[in-house]
C-alpha cells in the first residue's frame, strides 16, 4: 500500500511539474516573442524607448505598419470633429497611398480601422512621444521636411470637411486646435 500511495505522489508532482513547465515555457516564448517583435519595431522606426515601443505594440503597430504612423495626425484632424466625412477619408487614403501604403497591407489595414475608430488617447499619445523622438533624431532639413509633410497634410484633411455648405471656415475650431498640438508637439527638439 505505501508502494501504490508512493507511485501515485510520484505521478501528481511528475503532473504538477509538467503543468507548471508547461506555464512557465509558454510564459517565456510569450515574452521572448514581444520581445522579438520590440527589436522589430525599434529598426523600423528609430525608437528604442521599451515602454514606447509596448504601446505602439498593444495599439497594433508592427513593423510592416510603421508607416501608418505618419497617418494618425490626419485621422486625429478628421476626428476632431466626432466624425470622419467622406471628404477626410478620401484626403487620408490619398495621403497613404502617395506615401507608399497599398490595400491590402496592414498599414492599411489599420488606416481602414482607424478610419471607424478614433485613435485611442494612448495611440494619440505614443504619437506625439514617436514624434518628438523622431523630430530630436532628424537633421535640420529632414525635421522641417517631417513637420512640413505633417502639418500640409493635417490642413489638407480639415480642410476636405470644408464648412457648412461650403460655406464659412474651411476648418473648424476644433481642427485647428488638433493641428496646433501636433504642430508643438512637432516643432519640440
Amino acid at each position: 500500500m505505501k508502494d501504490m500511495i508512493a507511485e501515485r505522489e510520484r505521478a501528481l508532482e511528475n503532473e504538477f511539474f509538467v503543468k507548471q513547465n508547461k506555464h512557465l515555457l509558454d510564459k517565456l516564448r510569450t515574452e521572448r516573442e514581444h520581445e522579438e517583435q520590440r527589436r522589430a519595431l525599434a529598426a523600423q522606426c528609430g525608437i528604442d524607448d521599451p515602454r514606447l515601443l509596448d504601446v505602439l505594440i498593444a495599439e497594433g503597430i508592427e513593423p510592416q505598419s510603421v508607416a501608418a504612423l505618419f497617418v494618425v495626425p490626419l485621422v486625429t484632424v478628421a476626428w476632431a470633429d466626432h466624425e470622419v466625412v467622406p471628404a477626410e477619408r478620401q484626403e487620408i487614403l490619398a495621403a497613404a497611398h502617395a506615401s507608399g501604403i497599398e490595400q491590402g497591407t496592414p498599414a492599411h489595414e489599420l488606416i481602414d480601422y482607424w478610419l471607424t475608430n478614433p485613435p485611442s488617447p494612448a495611440l494619440r499619445h505614443a504619437w506625439h512621444e514617436f514624434a518628438e523622438t523622431l523630430c530630436r533624431l532628424l537633421e535640420f532639413d529632414d525635421h522641417a521636411e517631417f513637420v512640413d509633410v505633417i502639418l500640409k497634410g493635417s490642413k489638407a484633411v480639415a480642410q476636405a470637411a470644408g464648412g457648412v455648405l461650403g460655406l464659412g471656415p474651411r476648418i473648424s475650431r476644433l481642427e485647428q486646435e488638433t493641428i496646433d498640438r501636433f504642430a508643438e508637439a512637432l516643432r519640440a527638439r
